[in-house]
């Protein structure tokens, strides 16, 4: 049985989700009275959330650009109620499936030339 994933991450993929991590983690945890702390977590959030999905997919780059960004915008739809959340989780749904479709299929990149 072959391993889904068919390629390794680079190191500044890996570095760039930890470095949103911590970011993520010193927002949430610290406070200060000028309100930046939830700017660093709202910007860890969006580096770990894009970095993830664009590890994830098995594609070409502006496949994988294009579904990071769409799960950053989804992950705003579903901070709001109502209608849009739907919306966002729909995306979110959509996002799911098609990583596991670049990952099941096993897409391979255009060639360069």
């Amino acid at each position: 049985m072959e391993p889904l994933q068919t390629k390794q991450s680079t190191a500044g993929e890996l570095g760039v989700v930890t470095f949103g991590l911590v970011l993520a983690i010193v927002g949430l945890t610290w406070q200060d009275t000028v309100g930046i702390t939830p700017m660093l977590a709202a910007v860890g959030i969006a580096l770990v959330v894009g970095g993830v999905v664009y590890i994830a997919v098995d594609g070409p780059e502006p496949v994988r650009f294009v579904l990071a960004f769409a799960a950053l915008v989804a992950v705003q739809l579903l901070a709001v109620s109502g209608v849009l959340r739907w919306a966002g989780a729909a995306t979110a749904l959509a996002i799911a499936t098609a990583v596991g479709y670049s990952r099941l299929t096993g897409v391979e990149e255009s060639p360069t030339q």
